[in-house]
C-alpha cells in the first residue's frame, strides 16, 4: 500500500472479528530498517454509521516501541577485549536485536508467560468494534524513493495468536503499535 509521500510504505490488514474460539487476536512482529526514520501501528475500529474503518482504537509507535538506544556500559574495556571487526559484528547484532519489535493484539493483555512488557514488545488492546490494522513506515532517503524501490523488502508479520493463560486482569492500558 502506498504511503502518503514518496518515502512512506503503509501496510493493511483487515482483522478477523469472529475469530475461533481458542484465537485470542493476533501478533504482528517485524524488524526496523536501517533506514527506517519511524514506524506506527493503528488498529482502526469501524463506524457506526458507515461500517468503515475510521476510528483510532489503539496506536503505538517507533519511539514509545523501542525506548532509547542502550548505550554500551564502557566503551573503552569493549574496545581493548576485541578486534575492530569483531565488535563490528557484535554492534551490528545488538542492533538488529534492538530493532526488533512484537505487538500483541488482543482484547485481553496476554499472560506474563508469553509476553514481555518491556522494550520491543507491546500490547494493544482489541474490541469488537477493531476491523483493520495498519502499519506505516517512514523513511529519509536521497536518490530513490522507498515506492519505487524494489530492493526495499520490510520484515513485517501478522498471524493468529493462541494463549490459553490470557491474564485476567485487563488493567494494562493499551501502548502507543503493525500491517
Amino acid at each position: 500500500m502506498i504511503g502518503d509521500n514518496p518515502d512512506a510504505l503503509y501496510y493493511f490488514a483487515p482483522l478477523n472479528l469472529s475469530m475461533s474460539p481458542s484465537q485470542q487476536g493476533y501478533i504482528l512482529t517485524g524488524t526496523l530498517t536501517q533506514e527506517e526514520t519511524y514506524m506506527s501501528v493503528t488498529l482502526y475500529g469501524a463506524s457506526t454509521q458507515t461500517g468503515f474503518a475510521e476510528t483510532v482504537v489503539s496506536e503505538i509507535n517507533s519511539i514509545d516501541l523501542m525506548g532509547r538506544r542502550r548505550q554500551d556500559e564502557d566503551e573503552d574495556q569493549d574496545d581493548r577485549q576485541r578486534t575492530k571487526d569483531h565488535q563490528q559484528q557484535q554492534e551490528e547484532e545488538e542492533t538488529r536485536q534492538q530493532r526488533r519489535y512484537t505487538v500483541y493484539l488482543t482484547p485481553e493483555k496476554p499472560s506474563s508467560s508469553f509476553f514481555s512488557d518491556g522494550e520491543g514488545s507491546a500490547w494493544l488492546r482489541m474490541n469488537t468494534n477493531v476491523t483493520c490494522v495498519i502499519t506505516r513506515h517512514y523513511f529519509e532517503r536521497a536518490g530513490t524513493p522507498a515506492q519505487n524501490d524494489p530492493t526495499l523488502n520490510l520484515d513485517l508479520h501478522i498471524r493468529p495468536y493462541y494463549d490459553s493463560g490470557l491474564s485476567s486482569s485487563s488493567s494494562a492500558s493499551s501502548s502507543s503499535s503493525s500491517p
